[in-house]
């Protein structure tokens, strides 16, 4: 059982403007806006239009500058020639009429801030942590976002103010959707502006220094801030050291102290959050690692939004859930028991994800070949999973699309659904062409006879799947 504790804030959430009592946008359409904004940034709030699916964005008046290409309309017109088509970034429709400052954007139903499952409470958060869909939904949100950055980024754009207050995400538990509200600071990476975006303690170093404006450097500065948050439930630069005083604070932010997990200066250590060995993997820990040693002074040092992702849906993927009655606990296979109430691990089927060496490639020089990738899928019982383009491709043009349906039975069967647009082969282990499921087919196949599900011919390097059974852990 785990003991966990969240950090006494020192600093209020930043104030909001107050809600109009009459707003309309600039057709005379009226708005009423709801109470509490569902997220504020670094510029403005943003407020739910009472029953409707949209949304307004109130800019502070302080915040619109007067810079070469900076207007509100200027920044709002740039987003009609961008190339956000397919993301879910919310689109401004109207402006707002005069004396307000900001503009109206669609909005999903059902989607809520992720500021409460980032920031913890002061005190016990165990019952936080699980209560906010644990570690599995963090990991899967998280993959998502990091997702939607590096389209972002891979189409020429920045971001510029990610925080868990411009990010929504899926009310149920059960979905892993994200949707991110500010759209009017998304800019292409080369523009010049002449402001510095950004919501305090998500900013890198060289924003708060003035070293430099967005980036696609800073965005992944941000998202590696945000991990953290949301994965240990503490800030990754604000140690006990940094706590001591606002002199302090300011100093992490600003790069100048070692972050709480520095791997040779234990000076800003915390004594607050989960524990590291719970909710990170190895390769999660790297990431972090090199975004806050090599790269916190040093942009170009810091980890893509795309090694993110892969490294994000690679965690998720090896998660289990807790199945005793009442525990809402998931973690990550390796553990022989549940953390949060110590049930045995229950039973599990394991399709581990390899590459397949052609003949002539392979270590035996003439024989096909494979290697792994230390990637895998968690298979539970009667519990779908679908494996995307990130399992079955070595270069994926979409790394989120489904592939194939993964469904095991308990026992020794695995059932499969070919999701994708090209046929997969189920070759036993003798080798061979196997048999190949069509598109939109299914078949079942037994684990205990060690065939493999291919994603590509063999004369051809490409992913393949191998699956294996775990037995559940004596109690």
């Amino acid at each position: 059982m785990i003991t966990a504790y969240g950090r006494a804030r020192r600093l209020s959430p930043p104030a909001t403007a107050q809600v109009p009592s009459s707003i309309a946008d600039i057709d005379g359409n009226p708005l009423e806006l709801e109470d509490q904004p569902i997220g504020s940034g670094g510029q403005g709030s943003v407020y739910r239009v009472r029953q409707s699916r949209f949304a307004v964005k109130l800019i502070h008046r302080q915040e619109e500058t007067e810079g070469l290409g900076d207007t509100l309309a200027e920044r709002l017109d740039r987003l009609h020639w961008l190339p956000m088509e397919g993301l879910p970034i919310a689109r401004p429709i109207r402006s707002l009429a005069s004396p307000h400052l900001g503009y109206t954007m669609d909005l999903l139903e059902d989607m809520a801030p992720m500021e409460p499952l980032c920031e913890a409470p002061e005190g016990d958060i165990v019952e936080w942590y699980l209560s906010g869909g644990g570690l599995e939904r963090r990991l899967r949100l998280l993959a998502r976002l990091a997702d939607v950055l590096a389209v972002l980024h891979g189409r020429g754009m920045v971001y510029s103010d990610l925080s868990p207050r411009n990010v929504l995400v899926s009310v149920s538990r059960e979905h892993h959707q994200v949707w991110l509200i500010d759209p009017d600071n998304i800019a292409v990476e080369s523009s010049a502006l002449g402001r510095t975006i950004g919501t305090p303690r998500y900013l890198a170093p060289e924003l708060y220094n003035g070293r430099s404006g967005n980036s696609q450097f800073s965005d992944v500065f941000s998202l590696a801030v945000l991990v953290h948050q949301a994965l240990r439930a503490d800030h990754p630069l604000i140690g006990d050291l940094a706590d001591l005083s606002v002199e302090n604070e300011q100093r992490a932010l600003c790069g100048e102290l070692p972050w709480t997990g520095h791997s040779s200066d234990d000076r800003n250590r915390s004594a607050c959050g989960l524990p590291e060995d719970l909710v990170l993997t190895a390769r999660i820990r790297r990431l972090l690692q090199d975004t806050f040693e090599a790269g916190l002074n040093d942009p170009m040092k810091r980890p893509t939004a795309r090694a993110w992702a892969n490294a994000l849906g690679a965690a998720a993927d090896l998660t289990l859930a807790c199945r005793r009655s009442g525990c809402r606990g998931s973690y990550y296979m390796l553990r022989r028991r549940c953390p949060y109430c110590d049930s045995p691990r229950p039973d599990f089927a394991l399709a581990v994800v390899r590459t397949h060496l052609p003949a002539n490639r392979g270590p035996q020089g003439r024989e096909p070949g494979r290697v792994d990738s230390n990637e895998g899928i968690v298979l539970m019982k009667d519990r779908p999973v679908i494996a995307t383009q990130r399992h079955s491709r070595l270069i994926a043009e979409a790394a989120e699309s489904p592939a194939v349906r993964l469904r095991w039975d308990g026992d020794d069967t695995v059932h499969i659904e070919n999701l994708g647009s090209e046929p997969v082969r189920r070759v036993p282990p003798s080798g061979g062409g196997g048999r190949r499921l069509m598109p939109r087919s299914n078949t079942s196949e037994r684990i205990s006879s060690e065939w493999r599900l291919h994603f590509g011919d063999d004369d051809r390097f490409h992913r393949m799947l191998s699956f294996y059974r775990f037995k559940a852990e004596r109690a």
